[in-house]
């Protein structure tokens, strides 16, 4: 059989907690490590926050959709706070155009420095352009997030690879070292007691598409792309978070939307806690004129070099001030003419590793 190309495979993720924590006396239940599962509240569902710690606004409210089918099965429920938040935040997502994509599994996420991100979703205007692909990836990625590890690393799969077919594949699609496939594709997850085990599921979201020539054995002979939770994955996940029936469902919450307000004439203030974050503020304009936003260096703040990007509500940019063209010192400002409508401005520093505090104030100059 001739070589498949690589786009009928997209890039898979790569889950960032090593499988050695089996080894070390961690447990795999139902797909999932037990050293790396949440621990539940005694009442009510499971709370986790979640901070982007940049991306477009747009690609984030996707990302909240799609993750929120997870809390349909599971006792959990994601929680989408501002960046100021961060430091309260269980999951922080960065989401540069990579085209890369990985978590850590469950808890790992709190093992790390609360300033690096734990999730990456490398979504490029490609993949944008594929909604069902969007919705596999962030699944995916979530699943990790709440403990589960991959499908075909499932020690009741049974699946066996060719060797050294299995690492010329991965080289040449993802560039991956043999090292690399070892842990995340060859190697099941060892576990001496399995709870609530399953067999394999060659429909989980936590499934690699693997071609047939590099599969030796097992219950199947390819396996394909999974846009949709299984009815196993939603099995698993509430058995593993399960609901309390004697506790009602929460009411309806506002869409967490992680955008600061602006209002004309009125100052606000915010910093950039983590090095290469994004400020988006959300800015209403009722009356058409010509319009000044600005930035200042708050009291008791140290003076630093900002950019600022204005867009409007297709995301279009409507202006900016990239070079810090602003009369006062290194603080940015955007001059124009507005029409009545929702806009959002951005905010960062000019040096993708600047921190610090700023302040931002629009006016209506005529």
């Amino acid at each position: 059989m001739g070589a498949e190309p690589p786009s009928a495979f997209p890039a898979p993720c790569t889950a960032d907690f090593p499988l050695d924590e089996l080894a070390r006396g961690g447990q795999a239940r139902a797909g999932a490590l037990t050293s790396t599962l949440w621990d539940r509240p005694r009442r009510g569902a499971l709370q986790l926050n979640v901070v982007f710690l940049d991306g477009e606004a747009s690609v984030q409210a996707l990302v909240r959709q799609h993750a929120r089918a997870w809390e349909e099965s599971a006792n959990v429920r994601f929680n989408f706070l501002g960046i100021e938040r961060y430091a309260d935040a269980h999951i922080r997502i960065t989401m540069p155009p990579t085209r890369s994509f990985h978590s850590y599994l469950g808890t790992g996420s709190a093992q790390i420095d609360r300033r690096l991100p734990s999730m990456t979703l490398g979504f490029t205007d490609d993949v944008l352009a594929e909604p069902k692909e969007v919705r596999r990836l962030v699944l995916h990625e979530f699943g990790h997030a709440l403990g589960l590890i991959h499908e075909h690393q499932n020690p009741n799969g049974g699946l066996k690879f060719k060797e050294p077919e299995v690492f010329e594949y991965f080289w040449r699609t993802q560039r991956w070292d043999e090292r690399t496939v070892r842990e995340q594709v060859i190697r099941p997850a060892r576990a001496e007691e399995l709870s609530n085990a399953s067999k394999f599921d060659p429909d989980s979201i936590m499934l690699y598409a693997f071609p047939p020539s590099i599969i030796a054995a097992g219950p199947v002979s390819a396996t394909k792309l999974n846009y949709e939770l299984s009815e196993q994955d939603r099995r698993t996940i509430a058995a593993l978070y399960p609901k309390d029936p004697t506790v009602p469902s929460p009411p309806d919450r506002p869409e967490e939307t992680g955008v600061l307000p602006l209002r004309i004439g009125e100052p606000s203030t915010a910093s950039i806690p983590i090095r290469g974050a994004e400020i988006p503020f959300g800015l209403l304009v009722r009356e058409p004129g010509r319009y000044v936003i600005e930035t200042f260096t708050p009291e008791g703040a140290r003076e630093e070099f900002w950019v600022m990007t204005l867009l409007d509500s297709d995301r279009d940019v409507v202006a900016s001030d990239r070079e810090g063209s602003s009369p006062h010192g290194l603080n940015a400002r955007i001059e124009c003419d507005l029409e009545p409508g929702r806009y959002v401005l951005i905010v960062r520093h000019r040096l993708r590793a600047g921190l610090g505090s700023f302040g931002v104030l629009a006016l209506r100059k005529w």
